[in-house]
């Protein structure tokens, strides 16, 4: 039944950057060009034995944000970001003072997020990679 729709929006969500892409890809009465970049939030829309209820909304990204397509990374790539992400938050430390990291940001040593990578599954059956040696070690 598309011919009785006034107006077809697409929508591309994209878990790695949580952010999505809407299209309109049929509208009746206006033009159909430019993508929509968005992401979700939540708002507070009524207390409900004094606990908030909350509802999802859209909210409008930069424009770039909608031609510049998002990019794929390997599943490697992917768990090592989410070892990162983990090594931080369980033994993350305030960085020190540094043009190149901002201040306040948590961080961790190399070979810290190399051994939450391994946890994570990212050299499973590549024992080579575990006998590397890291580049603490490299640079002494």
């Amino acid at each position: 039944m598309r011919a009785a729709v006034d107006t077809e929006i697409e929508m591309k969500w994209d878990k790695l950057t949580q952010s999505g892409l809407a299209t309109v890809t049929k509208q009746r009465d206006a033009p159909t060009d430019g993508v929509f970049a968005f992401k979700l939030g939540e708002i507070d829309i009524d207390l409900r034995d004094g606990s908030p209820v909350t509802s999802c909304v859209v909210v409008p990204m930069d424009s770039d944000a909608a031609t510049t397509p998002t990019k794929r990374i390997s599943k490697a790539a992917q768990t090592a970001l989410r070892a990162l992400e983990k090594a931080i938050g369980e033994s993350g430390t305030l960085s020190p003072d540094s043009e190149h990291i901002p201040a306040g940001a948590s961080v961790v040593s190399y070979d810290v997020w190399r051994e939450y990578a391994y946890r994570e599954g990212i050299s499973t059956g590549k024992v080579r990679a575990k006998q590397r040696p890291s580049k603490a070690h490299l640079n002494s």
